[in-house]
């Protein structure tokens, strides 16, 4: 930490800082460590501060749509023959819709899926925006 270059800032602004102002007030051995000492402490200070108040403004990172395996989502519409229908998942605090595809072995079964069941996300694919769902796990 002490070698990035905000900390190697602090570290010389407080030396130079530090330095003048105790050069006329003590013998010119005690100028050097005091100096350092100076640097030091301001770069501890500053930096705590400001990292302090920057991290205020932190999130949590997301973890996408592939963090919601396992979650559970509610069909916004009905689903179509072939087992097509989108759902809603709260992602991050926000409600996202996406595209679902329900179990082939439930379409299969001949299950249909209604506007409002609750449904389980068994997969996700990121890259088409769309998940696999089944609802006899839901249950």
């Amino acid at each position: 930490m002490l070698l990035s270059p905000l900390s190697i800032f602090t570290i010389c602004l407080g030396f130079g800082a530090t330095g003048i102002l105790l050069e006329p007030r003590l013998a010119a051995a005690f100028v050097l460590p005091g100096a350092i000492a100076g640097g030091l402490a301001f770069n501890y200070l500053l930096n705590s501060v400001i990292t302090n108040l920057l991290m205020k403004y932190a999130s949590n990172p997301s973890a996408g749509l592939e963090g919601m395996v396992a979650k559970m989502g509610r069909a916004t519409s009905n689903f179509d023959a072939a087992g097509y229908g989108v759902i809603e998942l709260v992602m991050d605090q926000q409600t996202v819709q996406v595209l679902a595809r329900l179990d082939p072995e439930e379409v299969s079964g001949g299950i249909r899926v209604r506007k409002g069941d609750d449904l389980l996300v068994t997969e996700v694919d990121a890259t088409k925006n769309q998940c696999r769902v089944t609802r006899e796990l839901a249950l």
